[in-house]
């Protein structure tokens, strides 16, 4: 499909200072548009409608050529789609020449099905997968419709630590947890030695198909700039809306110091 190449010399005289995290003058791009999977909480996927759309593989190894800048962010709601696709674009990268660190984000059940073109993968410049293990509970996940489980999850992140592979973890906290399951939550991001995590209420974003009583909601739904999947939206079952806050606050100081 048309897409138009960026215009990144518009921007030139800014791009020294561009970073993500711990990622410095780093350029984005992106090669596919939607998401396959029907994830329940997710909003990407409707973005394009519950279509998912690829730019052929060329074209994108002729922008990432235009590209001066080492550090690539790629910015799919999931580059590891298929094994064929991530093949095709290795391959790609050794034909050309084209040297270059990646961040991207993916899934785990594919970093543990394809152990193997990781480790290419990370030899060919992977540096950071976002992976969103969304839960370390079963059922939890079951109820997203994640399509995945907590042994996968954690099998993915003895991979990537294994590979030196940085991980930024997300995590969604639900509204019925209680002072439990911080402290199981906490116990195991330590256990699995994960480093960098991104805890995110659950928040019933219209469309996605996670309905929610509206009743229940502390948001708004006129109040936009709060639905950033990091305000607290439902209200809490086990504990007032102060209490909650600073249990995920805790949560980050213990993974993160």
């Amino acid at each position: 499909f048309a897409y138009p190449m960026p215009r990144r010399d518009l921007t030139a005289s800014y791009r020294s200072r561009y970073f993500y995290i711990f990622h410095e003058k780093v350029a984005l791009i992106k090669t596919a548009f939607g998401c396959p999977y029907k994830c329940n909480f997710c909003f990407c996927r409707m973005i394009t409608q519950d279509t998912f759309r690829q730019r052929p593989l060329d074209a994108i190894l002729d922008e990432l050529e235009t590209i001066e800048e080492r550090e690539i962010y790629i910015v799919d709601d999931d580059f590891l789609v298929t094994p064929a696709r991530l093949t095709a674009f290795l391959d790609g990268l050794s034909a050309r020449g084209i040297d270059k660190h990646f961040l991207i984000y993916g899934r785990s059940d594919f970093i543990v099905n394809n152990r193997e073109l990781m480790e290419r993968f990370e030899r060919q410049g992977l540096r950071t997968v976002i992976v969103g293990f969304e839960s370390f509970n079963d059922e939890e996940l079951k109820a997203y419709n994640k399509q995945n489980d907590v042994a996968t999850n954690e099998a993915a992140m003895a991979i990537l630590n294994g590979l030196g592979v940085d991980c930024y973890a997300t995590v969604i906290i639900p509204p019925h947890w209680g002072d439990e399951d911080f402290e199981r939550l906490g116990d195991k991001l330590v256990e699995l030695d994960i480093k960098y995590v991104n805890l995110q209420p659950l928040t019933p974003i219209p469309g996605t198909g996670f309905e929610v009583d509206p009743e229940k909601l502390v948001i708004h739904r006129s109040d936009f700039a709060k639905w950033d999947l990091a305000h607290i939206s439902i209200r809490p079952e086990k504990m007032s809306i102060p209490q909650f806050y600073p249990r995920i606050i805790k949560l980050y100081e213990r993974v993160l110091y």
